[in-house]
């Protein structure tokens, strides 16, 4: 059995997290075992599910002590004889795969999830300072996407293939339209079927820029005074959000829902969906989007590899200066249908099978 000790910040209900404890549920555990570590400030929602399929979960200091961070990881990794180490935090990679380097783990993975964001210059230098070196202790590198991959390791990397790119695992099925289930869903959320919605998945926090797609939904009613916005999704700023949309005079026309287990569902009753990001590498939520045959208008900092190119879906990819073109934009779409066979590299179960390959591999690599 190989044992891989996964490394994040924290896990949430979505994003990569989510990806990972998609493929996490769907592998042959007598062939692979997952534990995962993540910081004692943060969110940990999957231990049970951890747990009932036989991993692991090991809480660790804040990264905010680097040295004493290193320290519990580089004792936990030698003591617990991993053949490998996944660090999904990004530039911060560098510190539990320095530990795992110094503990003797033989393949140490980098990974990257996210691009960068250029309006955070702090943390943009900081970033630069650090990503150099990652390849003095990582073995491998990974990302999500190209674009993520270029941001973290650099262009070149990318275009000799040294990075191997690993699409997020969705499990797509239950995402494709079904009109049935949308006029039930939108009876459950008293919205009536004559009504636009424009919808929205992700964490409240700056990455997502919530307050421009505030901003231009309010655009959208200026012309479509019975149009919603459906956002789903928890973060530090919900309450910002709330005062925003009371500011603005809107309330009673945006719901504000948590994060949902059946998220499927809730694209059944969108008619457009709408990400404004500052940064992504591949968000999965535009995947599934496209899968229900929605049309997306994404920002431009978002990479093109989100637009899954098919027929009769339409991605538009908008700059953050316009909040009136947005609106028209919005205004103008119309639910298309797909076909499955355009998302099969991202089927959970293809994904799944596909990371068992590539560790075996890696691991027979390090035993000859």
């Amino acid at each position: 059995m190989i044992r891989v000790a996964h490394v994040w910040r924290h896990t949430d209900a979505g994003g990569s997290e989510a990806t990972f404890m998609r493929m996490y549920a769907a592998m042959d555990h007598s062939q692979v075992q997952f534990d995962f570590f993540v910081e004692n400030t943060g969110m940990f929602i999957n231990r049970e599910k951890i747990e009932s399929l036989g991993g692991r979960v090991f809480i660790v200091p804040p990264l905010t002590r680097p040295l004493y961070y290193q320290k519990v990881l580089r004792e936990i990794f030698r003591r617990e004889k991993y053949d490998i180490v996944h660090a999904h935090i990004n530039e911060l990679s560098y510190f539990p795969l320095k530990a795992a380097k110094a503990a003797g783990v033989p393949i140490r993975i980098a990974h990257a999830h996210s691009g960068n964001n250029m309006r955070d210059l702090l943390k943009t230098t900081i970033k630069s300072l650090i990503r150099p070196n990652i390849k003095k202790v990582a073995t491998h590198l990974w990302a999500v996407s190209e674009y993520s991959g270029a941001a973290m390791f650099g262009e070149n990397a990318v275009d000799n293939k040294q990075v191997t790119i690993i699409y997020n695992a969705l499990n797509l099925v239950p995402c494709a339209f079904d009109n049935t289930k949308r006029l039930m869903m939108r009876k459950q959320l008293k919205i009536d079927n004559h009504q636009l919605v424009v919808g929205h998945v992700g964490r409240l926090t700056r990455q997502k820029n919530q307050p421009w797609l505030v901003r231009v939904f309010a655009e959208v009613v200026k012309k479509q005074p019975l149009a919603l916005l459906l956002i789903i999704g928890e973060g530090s700023d919900y309450v910002k959000l709330q005062r925003q949309v009371a500011r603005l005079g809107i309330t009673d026309k945006v719901i504000f829902l948590p994060n949902q287990t059946n998220i499927a569902d809730y694209y059944q009753v969108m008619d457009v969906f709408v990400l404004p990001s500052l940064y992504e590498g591949l968000p999965g939520v535009s995947v599934e989007a496209q899968y229900n045959g929605l049309p997306c208008v994404l920002s431009e900092t978002i990479t093109r590899e989100a637009d899954r190119h098919v027929p009769s879906t339409k991605v538009t990819y908008l700059p953050l200066s316009n909040a009136k073109l947005w609106a028209d934009i919005i205004l103008a779409q119309k639910h298309g249908q797909t076909e499955p066979d355009f998302f099969r590299q991202f089927d959970q179960n293809n994904q799944s099978n596909y990371l068992l390959e590539l560790y075996q591999n890696m691991v027979v690599g390090e035993k000859i």
